[in-house]
């Protein structure tokens, strides 16, 4: 963790040299965990109301620090997110015994985002701070990629109800993966200052994480596993050295 905020200090530092604007990201983030979710169908006796399979809605959040060349439309931004996901298993009652399991899966991402504009790569406007200027689908469609790394925290909490009580414990883990990231989005300059960017996206994360332990209980498990997400949502981007030709400081 302290290599990767170090990582992130040293990029925006020389991403500061040239002009640059801050983004904050915000939206609808699925998960598809393909090994957990084959664990999850695997358990024949989950109550299907209570159960909650990982593979669902989730949300993220984002901030990043836009740079771009000079002559080129080719842009970048180094970006921190942070995620969650859920789930539950809770079996049916039987006579003499049930559980009621909760996990719930902190996510911390760093990807280096890399925008090319294919209608516009040789173009030199004033970009992302164009405005109805009725070019919009040449200068504001791009195509993103990056690579990145997730850090994940994965707490459970087991419940146990026996003949003879109940009984619950708590566990944490950690994981560490790669990502590799795919997307499409269009800038919207709504002013100098402000720009509003729908996207959506893809980001695979490689095996990384223990997310579900063994457990007496459960006599099958998903202990390393590797998921997709995919994302749709809107980026705020503020210039900041637009209010400064104003005279704001």
């Amino acid at each position: 963790m302290k290599k990767l905020l170090f990582t992130v200090s040293i990029l925006f530092y020389f991403s500061s040299q040239s002009i640059a604007q801050i983004g904050i990201t915000s939206g609808f983030l699925k998960y598809q965990a393909a090994d957990f979710n084959t664990f999850f169908e695997s358990r024949t006796d989950l109550d299907s109301e209570n159960s909650k399979n990982l593979d669902g809605g989730s949300y993220q959040v984002a901030i990043d620090y836009w740079f771009r060349l000079k002559n080129k439309r080719l842009e970048f931004l180094p970006e921190l997110s942070f995620s969650q996901a859920k789930a539950k298993l809770a079996s049916t009652v039987l006579p003499d015994f049930a559980y009621d399991h909760d996990i719930l899966i902190n996510s911390l991402q760093f990807n280096f985002n890399t925008q090319i504009y294919p209608f516009d790569f040789e173009g030199d406007c004033d970009c992302p701070t164009f405005s109805k200027d009725g070019q919009l689908l040449k200068k504001g469609f791009f195509i993103r990629v990056a690579p990145g790394i997730t850090f994940n925290n994965f707490g459970k909490t087991y419940t146990d109800v026996s003949i003879t009580g109940t009984s619950t414990t708590s566990d944490k883990s950690s994981g560490v993966g790669y990502n590799l990231r795919a997307g499409l989005g269009i800038d919207i300059g709504v002013s100098d200052f402000i720009t509003v960017t729908p996207l959506a996206q893809y980001t695979f994360v490689s095996e990384h994480g223990d997310a579900y332990l063994e457990n007496p209980a459960l006599p099958a498990s998903a202990n390393i596993f590797s998921w997709q997400q995919v994302f749709v949502g809107l980026r705020l981007g503020l210039r900041f050295d637009e209010l400064n030709k104003y005279g704001y400081r």
